[in-house]
């Protein structure tokens, strides 16, 4: 029979080294190894290359899209953010990142295995031709021409709810709640 047994001395001094490994050598290894090949691409700091934590500050002190704003402008115009994030401030390669001949190349993040609940939506469906069949139900509702003629109701309800605030915000009687989803 096997046993583990471990002493408080030695678990005292595990303990740190196990942190030190994860916080400090594991990112540092990522980014020395560099497997996705994302060095050359200029980052707000050190920090920002090897660990999430630039960008999860930038998040928390509610000043995200402002930063990423700044980097551009003093980096260029792709940045990366974190160890394997890259953010492209270039128009012209919307159509290489979101379309479709990209998707086809691409393989989903195991992430969307972790939210999908027991029945995917196109969100978070990974198979493409699933994705596919899925974007074909959706596909005229998200067509420019559809689009354009949504307008005028978009902006008309825009309108009324901007109205409602107006007519709300200088009434001597607080409204206790305002359910958005009306509009």
């Amino acid at each position: 029979m096997l046993s583990l047994s471990i002493n408080a001395e030695e678990l005292t001094f595990l303990v740190p080294l196990t942190l030190v490994a994860f916080l400090v050598l594991k990112p540092l290894l990522y980014y020395v190894l560099d497997p996705f090949s994302l060095r050359k691409y200029p980052a707000p700091s050190f920090l920002a290359a090897t660990t999430h934590f630039w960008i999860l500050k930038e998040t928390w002190l509610q000043r995200r899209s402002r930063s990423i704003h700044r980097q551009h402008e003093r980096l260029g115009d792709v940045i990366r953010i974190a160890p394997s994030l890259v953010i492209f401030n270039i128009p012209e390669a919307v159509p290489d990142i979101y379309g479709h001949a990209a998707a086809r190349k691409l393989v989903k993040d195991t992430f969307y295995d972790k939210i999908a609940g027991e029945e995917r939506d196109i969100v978070n469906v990974i198979d493409h031709s699933d994705h596919s069949q899925r974007r074909k139900y959706l596909s005229n509702s998200f067509a420019l021409k559809t689009v354009i003629d949504m307008e005028p109701v978009i902006r008309q309800n825009f309108q009324r709810l901007l109205d409602y605030l107006d007519e709300t915000s200088t009434q001597s009687t607080p409204i206790k709640t305002l359910d958005i989803r009306r509009w």
